[in-house]
C-alpha cells in the first residue's frame, strides 16, 4: 500500500509467508534500503516473526515536513 500522510509518504509491504528473525538477517538488502531512506530523511521498519509473515514499512517525509524538521 502506498499512502500520503500528513508527515510524508508511506509504502507498506506485507506477506503471510514463513517470516524470519529480523536481527539475524544477513546480506545488504535491508541495510541498503535503510541507508537510502536515511539519505532522504526517511526510515525503514521491518517486523517479522517465524510463522507469521513480514511487514516492511518505508517512510519518506515530504519536502515541507523535512524543512520544518531541520529548523
Amino acid at each position: 500500500m502506498l499512502a500520503a500522510r500528513p508527515y510524508g509518504v508511506e509504502l507498506e509491504l506485507t506477506d503471510d509467508g514463513s517470516g524470519f528473525v529480523v536481527a539475524d538477517a544477513e546480506g545488504f538488502g535491508l541495510d541498503g534500503m535503510r541507508e537510502r531512506l536515511a539519505e532522504l530523511g526517511g526510515e525503514l521498519r521491518v517486523t517479522s516473526s517465524l510463522g507469521d509473515g513480514t511487514r516492511v514499512l518505508a517512510t519518506v517525509p515530504t519536502t515541507e515536513h523535512e524543512e520544518a524538521r531541520r529548523t
